[in-house]
Protein backbone atom coordinates (compact mmCIF):
# COMPACT_ATOMS: atom_id res chain seq x y z
CA UNK A 1 0.00 0.00 0.00
CA UNK A 2 1.17 3.52 -0.81
CA UNK A 3 -0.49 6.56 0.74
CA UNK A 4 0.55 10.07 -0.27
CA UNK A 5 -1.12 12.95 1.57
CA UNK A 6 -0.87 16.71 0.97
CA UNK A 7 2.47 16.43 -0.85
CA UNK A 8 4.29 19.70 -1.61
CA UNK A 9 7.50 19.65 -3.66
CA UNK A 10 9.72 22.59 -4.64
CA UNK A 11 12.61 22.45 -7.09
CA UNK A 12 15.20 25.19 -6.57
CA UNK A 13 12.63 27.27 -4.68
CA UNK A 14 9.98 26.96 -7.40
CA UNK A 15 6.74 25.27 -6.28
CA UNK A 16 6.02 22.28 -8.52
CA UNK A 17 3.48 20.15 -6.63
CA UNK A 18 0.96 21.42 -4.07
CA UNK A 19 -1.40 19.28 -1.99
CA UNK A 20 -1.08 16.09 -4.03
CA UNK A 21 -2.72 12.97 -2.61
CA UNK A 22 -2.92 9.37 -3.80
CA UNK A 23 -3.84 6.02 -2.25
CA UNK A 24 -2.81 2.77 -3.95
CA UNK A 25 -3.77 -0.56 -2.41
CA UNK A 26 -1.84 -3.80 -2.80
CA UNK A 27 -2.47 -5.44 -6.15
CA UNK A 28 -3.74 -2.27 -7.83
CA UNK A 29 -2.23 -0.99 -11.05
CA UNK A 30 -2.47 2.72 -11.75
CA UNK A 31 -1.15 5.17 -14.30
CA UNK A 32 -0.44 8.85 -14.15
CA UNK A 33 -1.61 10.87 -17.09
CA UNK A 34 -1.40 14.57 -17.86
CA UNK A 35 0.03 17.10 -20.20
CA UNK A 36 3.71 17.98 -20.40
CA UNK A 37 4.85 19.89 -17.33
CA UNK A 38 1.97 18.70 -15.14
CA UNK A 39 4.30 17.19 -12.51
CA UNK A 40 4.10 13.45 -13.26
CA UNK A 41 7.86 12.90 -13.21
CA UNK A 42 8.33 15.17 -10.19
CA UNK A 43 5.70 13.17 -8.31
CA UNK A 44 7.39 9.85 -9.12
CA UNK A 45 10.83 11.18 -8.20
CA UNK A 46 9.45 12.40 -4.88
CA UNK A 47 7.92 9.00 -4.09
CA UNK A 48 11.23 7.34 -4.98
CA UNK A 49 12.90 9.80 -2.53
CA UNK A 50 15.02 11.32 -5.31
CA UNK A 51 13.61 14.79 -4.60
CA UNK A 52 13.08 16.34 -1.17
CA UNK A 53 9.50 16.79 0.00
CA UNK A 54 8.69 20.24 1.38
CA UNK A 55 5.48 19.19 3.14
CA UNK A 56 3.13 16.21 3.38
CA UNK A 57 3.56 12.52 4.04
CA UNK A 58 4.30 9.38 2.07
CA UNK A 59 3.67 6.00 3.66
CA UNK A 60 4.56 2.61 2.18
CA UNK A 61 3.42 -0.34 4.28
CA UNK A 62 3.22 2.02 7.29
CA UNK A 63 6.84 3.18 6.82
CA UNK A 64 7.24 6.94 6.41
CA UNK A 65 9.20 7.48 3.17
CA UNK A 66 9.81 11.15 3.94
CA UNK A 67 12.13 10.09 6.78
CA UNK A 68 14.44 8.08 4.53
Amino acid sequence: MLAVNALDVDINGTPILRGIGLDINSGEIIRLIGRNGAGKTTFLRSVMVLLPVFNGSMLHKDQDLSLI
